[in-house]
């Protein structure tokens, strides 16, 4: 996991047009199906790191493939949904020392702006640039987390449990926008998700 990011990037460098992206492309939907089969679930702080880390490179090297005038929405559109989930999983492991109460190590701290200056990135990769990637991705995310949980207790979750985790990370991003998100049913979600 360590080194995609390294790969991909070289691997983008040597594709010279848009039409030519379909290697990356697999790419990297064998490292996010791979990440959510093996890693996602049980990721860890050290996991989480290395995950912020890898999916900072790879998005910078869209972004420069893009701003190269290379299409590269064939690359990373059906995967926008899946970076923006490993990152609220990510930032929610990294919550772990304010829910015991402790001090954030500095490099939590250096992870979790990593991963609020991933959002305007990864907006500039995404159809709508001008929309606020956050905003539009967080719908889906609760619903598919809580979605078999209907009257869900929290305080009956495990406190280091995943979705326990999500709920307390998402608390750093909570402003009046996302008190007043409409959020659909579980079915208009799951005919999003990319079948692979």
């Amino acid at each position: 996991m360590k080194a995609f990011g390294y790969l991909f990037t070289g691997a983008l460098e040597l594709i010279p047009a848009s039409e030519h992206l379909d290697k990356v492309a697999n790419l990297l939907t064998d490292f996010v199906d791979a990440i959510d089969t093996t890693v996602l679930d049980s990721v860890d702080l050290e996991l989480a790191e290395i995950l912020v880390d890898t999916l900072d490179i790879v998005t910078g090297a869209l972004l420069e493939k893009k701003e190269s005038r290379v299409d590269v929405s064939s690359v990373i559109s059906p995967h926008l949904y899946d970076f923006f989930k490993m990152l609220m999983r990510c930032h929610g492991v990294f919550q772990s020392f304010k829910l015991v109460g402790k001090l954030e190590p500095q490099n939590v701290v250096d992870c979790k702006k990593k991963i609020v200056q991933l959002m305007p990135k990864l907006a500039k990769l995404s159809s709508d640039e001008s929309a606020d990637f956050f905003h539009t991705q967080l719908p889906r995310l609760i619903v598919e987390s809580f979605h078999d949980q209907a009257g869900l207790d929290l305080s009956t979750m495990a406190l280091q449990s995943i979705n326990w985790r999500l709920v307390y990370g998402l608390f750093d991003f909570f402003d009046e926008q996302i008190l007043q998100l409409e959020l659909q049913p579980w079915s208009v979600y799951k005919a999003m998700i990319v079948k692979r």
